[in-house]
């Protein structure tokens, strides 16, 4: 008796923690802007065609920035391509969300300072509909990839 208690229990505690992350991810993907991202900037894939320039020429794995006003400590994924900046969102919110393919021209930078460290504030969008914050290195490294 005590056994089926404990495991119901688990049970609950699991789905409960399940919608709470589920919940948040929502509310920071509104508050940030991601969801405005995804809307105008869908990611069909990188194999939509033979030459579509979607394929990753650098690829970025556990980068940090912030989207809106929510800093992302290593949790970003981010594709240089030719046609423009891949952003896979945080791990735990992927199974909810696509990535976001965002073009070269819709991406407005401007150098930014966080805490004396150089930075590049992303205006994605045009008109900007979010920003993305990086390091001014990673931004450099991304864009010189790609050829732009």
């Amino acid at each position: 008796m005590l056994t089926i208690f404990i495991v119901l229990l688990f049970a609950a505690a699991t789905a409960l923690s399940w919608l709470t992350i589920r919940m948040l991810g929502r509310r920071i993907a509104n508050s940030s802007g991601w969801y405005a991202v995804l809307r105008r900037y869908p990611d069909r894939g990188p194999d939509s065609g033979p030459d579509s320039g979607d394929k990753p020429l650098l690829v970025v794995k556990r980068a940090s920035g912030r989207i809106g006003g929510v800093t992302i400590g290593r949790g970003l994924e981010l594709h240089a391509c030719r046609r423009g900046l891949r952003i896979y969102p945080m791990p735990w919110l992927r199974p909810m969300n696509t990535p976001a393919l965002i073009p070269w021209r819709d991406i407005a930078d401007s150098d930014e300072t966080l805490r004396g460290h150089p930075m590049k504030r992303l205006g994605l969008g045009r008109p900007e509909i979010a920003v993305l914050t990086l390091d001014r290195p990673l931004w450099d490294e991304l864009r010189g990839k790609a050829g732009h």
